[in-house]
């Protein structure tokens, strides 16, 4: 990987948020430039991966440790600075970089309307995604704090549960133009992949949870076909293809372009604080 190291705030990477977007993110930091960043991450909740699985949270931990992240969890932001972000507790970690990704709230617009919010931000919904006190209006995508209702557990919001959600929603408006009955929402969670780095990742499929090269696998064959759905194969082949060229450019050693070799584009990007990521596949963060 290439990039010069910070220089205000030390030579350590601090990234606020314990979700898939900070998990990723730091894991991808972490063995980019191994020996010249140190990299902690901050996560609020007692965990990381709320939403998810103990058992994923606990197996992301061990990886994101042993690539020598240092995982802070309980541990709450109150403020952050060019020099680094201070903690409920008063602890203070200097850092040259600050990356915040810590999670999703309802956009202004939307909490000015005041509907009733969840601990996390989000819009409180009714098991058919409507308001509780007004079943006319309709929340969904990530702003919305959709519950299973057979669980009562509130769902992680991802893409394959907000379209979902929409589906849901224009069959209750139906119900409703038509005199039938709402139905409540009930999320198909076909599966989640998380990578960690180029060697490691983690895939939760209908129930089974699995990790190395074949979770990577699945990852990249899941955003292939996201691209598939956007543009076709071509676009596909296109994207693949600009990856190769990119690869071979820089003269990053590792495997063929898959979503690491996006994770290291990413990195780098915070290396030279470009915030640049648009580019092949980068919508995995």
């Amino acid at each position: 990987a290439r990039g010069p190291a910070p220089t205000v705030g030390g030579d350590r990477v601090v990234v606020v948020g314990g979700g898939f977007t900070g998990v990723e993110l730091a894991a991808a930091v972490a063995e980019g430039y191994a020996g010249r960043w140190r990299v902690t991450l901050v996560e609020m909740a007692p965990r990381l991966l709320r939403g998810y699985p103990d058992g994923v949270a606990r197996r992301a931990t061990h990886i994101l440790e042993r690539l020598g992240v240092e995982v802070l969890t309980g541990a709450q932001v109150v403020a952050a600075d060019a020099r680094g972000v201070d903690l409920a507790d008063g602890r203070r970690l200097p850092a040259g970089v600050v990356v915040w990704a810590g999670g999703i709230t309802a956009p202004a617009v939307v909490r000015q309307a005041g509907p009733p919010l969840g601990p996390d931000g989000r819009v409180e919904v009714a098991a058919d995604l409507a308001l509780p006190d007004q079943p006319a209006v309709f929340v969904i995508g990530d702003c919305a704090r959709v519950r299973d209702p057979v669980t009562g557990r509130v769902v992680a919001p991802s893409a394959q549960v907000a379209v979902q959600a929409a589906e849901a929603v224009v069959a209750n408006i139906a119900a409703d133009w038509s005199g039938g009955r709402r139905r409540s929402f009930r999320p198909r969670l076909i599966g989640e992949v998380l990578a960690l780095g180029a060697h490691a990742g983690l895939a939760l499929v209908d129930g089974c949870l699995i990790a190395g090269r074949a979770a990577l696998a699945l990852k990249t064959a899941a955003l292939a076909e996201y691209l598939r759905t956007v543009g076709g194969l071509r676009l596909v082949a296109g994207q693949w293809g600009l990856a190769v060229v990119r690869r071979l450019w820089s003269g990053w050693a590792g495997p063929w372009p898959t979503t690491q070799v996006v994770a290291r584009r990413a990195a780098s990007a915070v290396a030279t604080d470009r915030g640049e990521v648009g580019w092949p596949l980068s919508a995995i963060l």
